[in-house]
């Protein structure tokens, strides 16, 4: 009988493509994988540390594993993704019943770290070499089998204070054209209706690539005939909405008009504490230039509430700016 093993993946649909690839180089070496954690020897938690709730979320799922494992059930339990790059030797020695730590860098050697765990030894695997999938890359895609995602690129090159990725997934990196294109004709090939494109900022990709590469560019290139299907973007970052981008979404049938923007603030003292450039007449002009181009188009945000050093005047700013610019969504997180 072969080993059984499964994931709980945590985070965002970036986190989830990371799960995906792990799931499927374990079945790809001969695993079997189960939806249940109580029927599987083998339990993975690919965690994220993006915001404490999120660690809080990790460590309480580590210790529902690790419970499994005191009572029989599990004979591993391994903890991938930001957690263990973020706090290392802490989490070690913190959580000793965890068999196994996987960094984001090192997602591809998943199967060398559960055969070591099985094997009895506490195997480690936190690197900070950059690592990508490719479009050939084993992937077990979990959920409705309509929609996937494609994350084009990892890491990120900016530096804003609240944030931790590029410490935790390093500098931004962008997969190749090629390579993009290939995996998304697979997709096509396996009937999927909706392909979200992801990344850490996925208005980024292709500058650090040879070619004047550009998120236009690539869109422009996808050569996707006669599919019906859609085209999604998400993870778009404020500096990077040129008018060659508004123009290929528009200009691509299958890429629909939404422009998934997570602005953070709209108080340019706060925005400067984050360390992010922009202001809110930047911003609604940047909106101006999308609803003009495409009055169709659909907007969706984030913002950051009660940021350290943000006053009533500050929040006050931003509900002003949220009624000038209409949002059709909106989150916000504190």
């Amino acid at each position: 009988m072969p080993c059984t093993v499964a994931l709980v993946s945590l985070g965002c649909p970036k986190n989830l493509v990371d799960s995906e690839v792990m799931l499927g180089l374990l079945q790809n070496a001969g695993y079997e994988v189960v939806e249940e954690v109580t029927e599987a020897e083998v339990v993975i938690v690919n965690t994220c540390a993006f915001i404490e709730p999120a660690v809080e979320e990790a460590v309480e799922a580590l210790l529902d594993l690790v419970d499994l494992k005191r009572e029989g059930s599990a004979r591993c339990v391994i903890c991938a993704g930001c957690l263990p790059e973020r706090y290392r030797e802490r989490l070690q020695e913190e959580i000793p019943e965890v068999d196994g730590f996987l960094g984001p860098g090192s997602v591809a050697e998943v199967v060398e770290v559960v055969e070591r765990c099985l094997a009895g030894e506490r195997s480690f695997r936190l690197s900070p070499v950059p690592w990508l999938y490719r479009y050939d890359t084993p992937r077990l895609r979990s959920g409705a089998q309509w929609l996937a995602h494609v994350k084009i690129a990892d890491g990120c090159s900016h530096r804003c204070s609240y944030c931790m990725i590029p410490s935790l997934r390093g500098p931004y990196r962008s997969r190749g054209a090629d390579d993009v294109r290939a995996e998304i004709r697979g997709l096509i090939a396996e009937d999927v209706r909706e392909i979200c494109l992801i990344a850490q900022d996925t208005s980024a990709w292709g500058r650090d690539l040879e070619g004047d590469w550009t998120l236009a560019r690539l869109l422009e290139s996808l050569d996707l005939g006669g599919w019906d299907g859609w085209i999604r973007l998400q993870y778009l970052h404020p500096d990077g909405i040129s008018d060659e981008m508004i123009a290929a979404v528009a200009a691509v049938p299958q890429v629909v008009p939404y422009f998934d923007i997570p602005l953070q603030h709209a108080a340019g003292s706060v925005l400067r504490s984050m360390g992010r450039r922009g202001d809110p007449e930047a911003y609604l002009e940047m909106i101006g230039r999308i609803r003009g181009a495409i009055p169709e188009a659909a907007l969706r945000t984030t913002f950051i509430v009660g940021y350290p050093g943000e006053t009533d005047e500050d929040f006050e700013r931003l509900l002003e700016f949220v009624r000038e610019a209409r949002f059709d969504r909106l989150s916000a997180f504190q």
